[in-house]
């Protein structure tokens, strides 16, 4: 093995160990995943996986992080971008999060996160200011931006705002369980268009 090999190793053992954590917490959930398991897939040790993330918890709060955040930046500059009308940039968005989160693993992964969510406050903070708010404020900034050019009309932006990134948590959400269950699973493609006309219809003026 190269001294650069070597040099390299720490630092991919800590993206080994969390890759395994998200396939396990996908595929077992959060509470029949124990750390050993997660060791084990990983390759290293119970003390090295303590060594590179102190509690099971912030392990999630890793995945959490590299569920989301991996491509909010693209979708930041879509939204900076302000390419097109407000509504065109609505879809845009739209299509965006729905691609970005219509992986099976992502969907279980996305599972897990509702069902450890009210056990663990501190887990609960990290999800609401990494995630839930940034992704808001997309929305958000693309209502007030139909707003200020008279493309949409809203006199409340905080829920309309909800409502718009709640249909889309729908979508994965039921595809990935009720859907999965009753062999009725949502057409993505006809769900965003529908999804789209209602948005755009909704905030007209």
């Amino acid at each position: 093995m190269s001294d650069v090999a070597f040099r390299r190793r720490p630092a991919e053992r800590g993206e080994e160990i969390l890759t395994a954590a998200m396939g396990l917490f996908a595929e077992k959930g959060f509470g029949a995943t124990r750390v050993v398991d997660i060791a084990r897939r990983a390759g290293v040790s119970h003390g090295t996986v303590g060594f590179y993330f102190a509690t099971k918890e912030a392990l999630l709060r890793a995945c959490v992080d590299r569920m989301a955040l991996a491509e909010f930046d693209d979708m930041q500059r879509l939204v900076d971008a302000d390419q097109g009308s407000a509504a065109a940039q609505l879809q845009q968005l739209g299509r965006f999060m729905a691609e970005h989160c219509q992986s099976e693993e992502m969907s279980r992964l996305f599972r897990v996160v509702e069902g450890e969510i009210g056990n663990f406050p501190d887990f609960a903070a990290h999800f609401r200011d990494r995630v839930f708010e940034p992704m808001m404020e997309l929305f958000r900034t693309l209502i007030r931006r139909g707003i200020a050019r008279h493309e949409f009309a809203c006199d409340d932006i905080e829920t309309c705002a909800q409502l718009l990134f709640g249909s889309l948590v729908h979508l994965f959400d039921w595809n990935a369980a009720m859907g999965a269950a009753l062999d009725r699973q949502i057409d993505q493609e006809r769900y965003l268009r529908a999804w789209t006309r209602s948005a755009v219809a909704g905030l007209r003026p």
